[in-house]
């Protein structure tokens, strides 16, 4: 009993090894880390409207990121799925990017708060990020053209019908009608949540132009399902105008536009009682219908007849056609036996078809008797009724069936007796040397099979031991430091003060330092994302100031840009 345990625990872990080293090849290559990051546009941080951001979560594709859980305060954040992209065919890692906003604020410096989120149930935020709302512009009291000739306007409407019966379906459309730069800066849209409707797909957007008029279009198909009256509405828009500097900043004035448009009805009527089929199950529409015998004529009695019902027509929605309630029609009960299973049906472009598997009960079935199909036609608003032919069948009993004839074999006949002691000496002796005693453990399956089965085991440990050596390599290659702001600061003395690169090089020595000096997490990240205070802050006066005069083009005739570059030395030494 002892021994039996011991072998019993023996096989198991000898498995558990065996599994251990197949699955965690597996999981290193699937290891990565959850990072989320968020940031503001700052090209949009104006007073008055509100801040688009965007929320980049790198995690792996099989992680489950829960977008209801996005908080900023303690308050909930609505994140929209913008997009999925893989870092590479390879990689299980892949980046979610949602898009967010914030509420407007007045003019000033602020610290946007880190963002909460869980991903797989486990909590994660971004670091605070600094930003500045800037103020309307004051531009001139006479407007100019482009501002006088700005103009809104919204339209709410339906193409298709306004009056549906369940099942059928409408597209409502918004459409803003507009001429000039306009920021949105809010929005009420109900029609395109369809409260009471069943939304089909997500919507649709259609950008359209005629001169200086330009015409955004956003729709979304629906689906009546339950009988009633539906309302959305008002709609509202507002906007804000703006103006464009030479290097493409948006300026907004204070010239604020609005449109509303009226409420949209939508009535969904229920089919009448009046004239209904007992065979109608909701199908709208127009059609024939047709059936074809797919098996053999003649069978017998409980052998299959296999029919191909095919409806043809004209629907919004295939999905209310189904298959007739068969057993229930004239000819069918106590004749036929009809599958438990129902035919899903097959869709073509402008057809269905089903399959209709029939076993006949009685040699006295002649036909399979016409299937009746009914739908209601909106267009006549009344019931219609359409009829398949019958199919003639022949149907035979069982006592019926012609056996097939067998024709005898032919029996060998030998004259004269038999030397049965010769036939038995050209049989092979017995080898009782070759014969073993079966025992319990041969009724059983070998544990891995073979030798050549084990032999994989220690190619296996292996294979781990070199995936584990080559990731500690990648990763110690990854900590290997770049060039220092010394170094890039020696690259820069040897380029000459127009050539190509210098300043992108000029921008990166300040940031590299910083980097450095612990007063940034990422060396790569953009001078404007830096604080308004302290040291950070004039790091960022000071590229600003030179990104605004090598774009302005003034610095050709007065010098400005060397001046600007000369006091940036002066702060990098300070650094």
């Amino acid at each position: 009993m002892v021994e039996l345990f011991i072998l019993s625990f023996n096989k198991r872990l000898i498995y558990l090894l065996f599994s251990f080293l197949i699955v965690h090849p597996f999981l290193l290559l699937a290891w990565g880390d959850v990072s989320i990051n968020a940031s503001l546009d700052n090209s949009q941080a104006f007073q008055g409207w509100p801040i688009p951001g965007t929320l980049e979560v790198t995690h792996n594709e099989t992680d489950k990121v829960e977008e209801t859980s996005a908080t900023l305060n303690n308050k909930p954040l609505k994140i929209n799925l913008l997009r999925n992209v893989k870092i590479s065919p390879d990689s299980p890692l892949m980046v979610s990017i949602y898009q967010f906003s914030i509420p407007s604020q007045k003019q000033g410096t602020y610290t946007l708060s880190p963002i909460n989120l869980k991903v797989n149930g486990k909590n994660y935020q971004t670091l605070p990020i600094s930003y500045e709302v800037k103020g309307p512009v004051n531009l001139s009291s006479q407007p100019t053209r482009g501002q006088a000739e700005a103009s809104l306007k919204l339209e709410a409407l339906i193409q298709g019908p306004k009056e549906l019966y369940p099942g059928q379906m409408t597209k409502l459309v918004y459409r803003y009608i507009y001429r000039g730069n306009i920021a949105l800066s809010k929005e009420t849209l109900p029609m395109l949540e369809a409260q009471g409707l069943e939304r089909i797909g997500r919507y649709e957007i259609q950008n359209l132009s005629e001169g200086e008029t330009s015409v955004f279009e956003i729709s979304q198909q629906v689906q009546a399902l339950n009988p009633g009256d539906f309302s959305w509405g008002p709609s509202l828009v507002e906007g804000v105008v703006y103006v464009e500097d030479a290097l493409g900043n948006k300026q907004f004035t204070s010239t604020t536009l609005s449109s509303e448009a009226p409420p949209v009805h939508v009535l969904v009527k229920p089919f009448p009682l009046e004239g209904q089929p007992a065979s109608f199950k909701g199908a709208f529409g127009k059609f024939t219908i047709k059936a074809t015998l797919m098996s053999p004529a003649q069978v017998s009695v409980g052998d299959p007849l296999v029919v191909d019902l095919e409806i043809s027509g004209k629907t919004s929605n295939w999905d209310r056609v189904s298959l007739p309630e068969i057993c229930c029609q004239p000819g069918f009960s106590g004749l036929f036996k009809l599958s438990d299973l129902p035919s899903v049906g097959k869709l073509q472009e402008n057809s269905k078809n089903f399959t209709v598997v029939l076993n006949p009960l009685s040699s006295a079935v002649a036909q399979i008797p016409a299937i009746q199909f009914s739908y209601f036609d909106p267009e006549k608003e009344r019931y219609q009724v359409i009829d398949t032919k019958a199919l003639p069948v022949s149907v035979s009993s069982q006592d019926m069936i012609e056996l097939r004839s067998v024709a005898p074999l032919p029996v060998k006949t030998t004259s004269g007796p038999v030397d049965w002691i010769k036939i038995y000496q050209s049989l092979s002796p017995l080898e009782p040397q070759k014969m073993f005693v079966l025992t319990t453990r041969d009724l059983n399956n070998l544990f891995l099979g073979s030798w050549k089965i084990l032999g994989l085991i220690p190619l296996l440990a292996i294979l781990t031991l070199a995936q584990m050596v080559l990731k500690k390599v990648l990763k110690q290659s990854e900590k290997k430091d770049r060039q220092t702001s010394q170094d890039l600061y020696t690259e820069l003395q040897k380029m000459s003060f127009d050539s190509l690169g210098f300043f992108e090089l000029y921008k990166k020595i300040f940031m590299v330092r910083l980097k450095e000096k612990g007063l940034i997490v990422d060396r790569d990240m953009s001078y404007e994302d830096l604080p308004l205070t302290g040291i950070e802050g004039e790091v960022r006066s000071i590229l600003k100031e030179i990104d605004a005069l090598r774009y302005s083009g003034s610095y050709l005739e007065t010098g400005d840009l060397k001046k600007a570059y000369e006091k940036g030395l002066v702060l990098y030494k300070k650094l």
